[in-house]
């Protein structure tokens, strides 16, 4: 719930896709993306500024690096013994930029299953359609956001959780995070019925602690439809917002 060190000058959300699998303690392997030239760029060629911590950004995990070329900017990493308490897409940093770190973070690990992670480097500020989650007014019986699309068209829906998180009075470490998104489980409803087909819960994605992006495929025309976030915070709390999403397709003739 907090920085790992102020030494650690940046940081960055990790998605472990826990969708298909179970709670309890799991294993996960992130390899690094070429093109993040601020990451390639800011970390020690001998890799010992880069640090995965859990979904608190505090409490650093015990990973190894499978694999490390800083020339040629390609890496991988994988965790031993996270415990996830959902089967849902689950949160993690990667901390670097620390260019006094001489002591090499990882141990000896023992990887069985691993699951899947990744990096997104979208900058959700910048990305559309956006959600901004916020408790519905008393009394209201339909989702105030609403978005649009095709029967043909995917597209990817961001959340902007950052209003509804709690954030510190004061500093520590040198930043105001306090709670964070530790989770997220992603449906689309009609009705009370569950439209599985719609969705591909493997590409939900959070990012910056503070933002989730969920994929809507297919749907049938003239249709409305619920797409609902539940979300986990490391504060313990469980929120769940909606939105309603109409599926049109336009009429060209």
């Amino acid at each position: 719930m907090s920085w790992f060190d102020p030494a650690w000058k940046f940081r960055a959300s990790v998605t472990i896709d826990n969708t298909a699998g179970s709670s309890g303690s799991n294993d996960w392997a992130l390899t690094l993306p070429g093109s993040w030239d601020h990451f390639w760029d800011n970390t020690l060629a001998n890799g010992y500024d880069t640090v995965l911590t859990a979904e608190d950004g505090t409490t650093k995990s015990v990973f190894e690096r499978q694999s490390w070329t800083h020339a040629t900017q390609t890496g991988a990493l994988r965790v031993d013994g996270h415990t996830l308490s959902t089967a849902e897409a689950h949160h993690a940093f990667i901390y670097y930029g620390n260019a006094a770190a001489a002591v090499d973070p990882v141990a000896a690990v023992s990887i069985s299953s691993a699951l899947s992670a990744y990096l997104d480097l979208t900058d959700p500020r910048r990305a559309w359609p956006i959600i901004r989650a916020r408790p519905e007014r008393p009394g209201r019986t339909a989702p105030s956001p609403q978005i649009s699309k095709a029967s043909t068209e995917t597209i990817r829906v961001w959340w902007d959780l950052g209003r509804a998180l709690e954030r510190r009075a004061t500093e520590s470490n040198g930043k105001k995070a306090l709670e964070e998104v530790t989770y997220a489980g992603f449906g689309i409803f009609d009705g009370a019925n569950p439209q599985a087909g719609m969705i591909d819960e493997t590409e939900t994605r959070i990012v910056d602690g503070r933002y989730v992006m969920t994929l809507i495929k297919a749907g049938t025309t003239a249709t409305d439809y619920t797409p609902r976030l539940t979300i986990g915070t490391t504060a313990g709390r469980v929120l769940d917002y909606r939105a309603l999403l109409q599926v049109r397709d336009t009429n060209e003739d």
